[in-house]
């Protein structure tokens, strides 16, 4: 049964890839797509690249959202602009860093776009980025009849959603796994290339941690990124109908008159 419910999602599932900057081109003037609708948008760590500038933004979003089916939904990940800033603020302007990160912010503007910072992650990123509103971000929907229905923290929602989600975290790898001998040398230093485990050297200490099988984990440096992070989904619901105009009190003035 089970092997024959996999074939089937093989069997009806496609895929097709259209190269496109969704920042300054409408990707549905394409001819394949001018006549689809979507029940679901995605844009994971990139939304707030078009933010440089207002232009850029109102393409990216009309990509992300005019061709939604009413009741169709869209999700991504966006740095959190007021925690970037927070930071910033609490400490003076330059840069936060660890060993695997750095965000560098020489001044702030105060500018709803284009306001930009550079990210460093690792060997990953590096580039220039630019601070996202989610308040602007929500205005800027409503000319596609999108509803906020999820706004949080990327910390909260991994913690809420990590457990009935564990197999599939092993299976794309996006969590590190360890073995007996590298809980061993946690035990002795709380880290392993460079990176801190402590919370892991915690559970070991305390007992929470018998083994290596199934323990996946984010160092603290990793987690420290994460932070920086807010999940978000909008729903796209059935346009409000424009208001009638109400004529009574011209028929009224007519019959009086």
């Amino acid at each position: 049964m089970k092997r024959n419910e996999e074939s089937r999602v093989k069997q009806s599932l496609t895929c097709e890839f259209f190269v496109s900057d969704c920042a300054t081109e409408n990707i549905w003037d394409q001819v394949k797509l001018r006549p689809k609708l979507v029940d679901i948008t995605s844009c994971q760590f990139a939304l707030h690249y078009a933010f440089e500038s207002y232009e850029k933004a109102c393409t990216m979003l009309h990509n992300a959202c005019s061709h939604l089916e009413v009741g169709g939904y869209f999700i991504g990940i966006i740095p959190n602009s007021f925690e970037i800033l927070r930071h910033f603020k609490k400490k003076g302007f330059g840069k936060i860093s660890s060993n695997i990160f750095e965000i560098r912010m020489d001044a702030f503007e105060n500018k709803l776009f284009g306001d930009i910072y550079h990210f460093k992650l690792d060997e990953l990123v590096d580039c220039p980025e630019y601070l996202i509103y989610f308040p602007l971000l929500k205005e800027m929907l409503k000319k596609y009849d999108m509803r906020s229905i999820k706004w949080e923290p990327l910390t909260n929602f991994f913690l809420q959603n990590f457990n009935q989600n564990i197999k599939a975290m092993g299976f794309m790898k996006s969590l590190k796994t360890f073995t007996d001998f590298e809980l061993t040398k946690i035990k002795q230093s709380a880290s392993i290339g460079g990176l801190n485990y402590s919370h892991i050297l915690d559970s070991l200490l305390k007992g929470r941690i018998k083994s290596s099988r199934n323990l996946l984990s984010l160092s603290v440096e990793e987690w420290q990124v994460v932070k920086f992070y807010s999940v978000f989904v909008f729903k796209r619901d059935p346009p409000i109908p424009e208001p009638l105009i109400d004529i009574s009190f011209l028929c009224t003035h007519f019959v009086l008159s």
